[in-house]
Order: structure tokens, then C-alpha cells, then sequence
């Protein structure tokens, strides 16, 4: 049914992973897919981190990749085909980039209590979701 999954993850947010990473395991051994886990690196956050010189931004990229890679080793069990991407700039943009271009069938990913932001904003879920050309799960996070 589903044979690449890609699964997004926020580095600050353990539950964004611990929540989804063992679903979407068990989905890839269901349907012998593979994974790929992704985090993006906000404008935001590049810039608040003092990232926009060229080195300083290639920097911040790397830790990120790093990061995520340790979460997969920890988290994503051995025997699954996994691989991991750092995009850049608009989180849901750059979710359904990835999506594209990976050919995934299913993005799996992690749902929070909306807050007060997120009315204002808009929930990058939701966002992903109403736009995806492919199925999404929504899988609550822990509070």
C-alpha cells in the first residue's frame, strides 16, 4: 500500500518524534516501505541563531543533519530502509518539496494541542495536509 513514508520532525520537539517515529516504523515493516525523515531550519530560527552568513548557515544545516541522524539510530529500528533531509525555509512548503520529490505516498507526522499561535498562524499540520498530493496520518503527539 505504502512504500515511502516521509516523517517530519521538529528538533525542539522530542514528541514530535517519539510519536511518530514508532508509528512509522511499523508501517514500513507492514508494507516493507522505506522512510524519510525530515526536519526543516525556519528563516526564523537561522536568523535568531545568527546563521545568515554562508558558513554560519552551512553550520547550522550540518548540526541540524547531524541531529536527525542521531535521532534515527536511536529511534528507528535496525532492518528499515531510512534516510534523513534538512530542508530550509517555510516548514509546510518545504514538507510538501520533499514530498515531491521523494515520491513519498504518505507523510506521517505528529499533531499538537493547538495553542494561541496556532490561530493566528495556522497549524503546519493542517497546512500540510489540506495541500499534500499525497495521504496523511496525523498522529496525536503526547502533551
Amino acid at each position: 500500500m505504502y512504500k515511502k513514508i516521509l516523517v517530519p520532525v521538529d528538533l525542539a520537539d522530542e514528541s514530535s518524534w517519539k510519536t511518530t517515529l514508532p508509528v512509522a516504523s511499523e508501517f514500513a515493516r507492514l508494507f516493507e516501505a522505506s522512510i524519510v525523515v525530515v526536519t526543516v531550519v525556519r528563516d526564523s530560527q537561522a536568523y535568531w541563531e545568527g546563521a545568515y552568513l554562508p558558513f554560519a548557515y552551512d553550520e547550522l544545516l550540518d548540526r541540524s543533519k547531524r541531529s536527525l541522524t542521531t535521532i534515527i539510530s536511536n529511534h528507528v529500528p535496525t532492518g528499515i530502509s531510512v534516510s534523513a533531509q534538512v530542508g530550509h525555509g517555510s516548514v509546510h512548503r518545504e514538507i510538501l518539496r520533499i514530498a515531491q520529490e521523494e515520491q513519498v505516498d504518505l507523510i506521517l507526522m505528529a499533531a499538537h494541542r493547538a495553542g494561541i499561535r496556532d490561530h493566528f498562524i495556522g497549524p503546519k499540520t493542517a497546512r500540510v495536509a489540506n495541500d499534500s498530493q499525497c495521504s496523511v496520518l496525523v498522529v496525536r503527539a503526547e502533551s
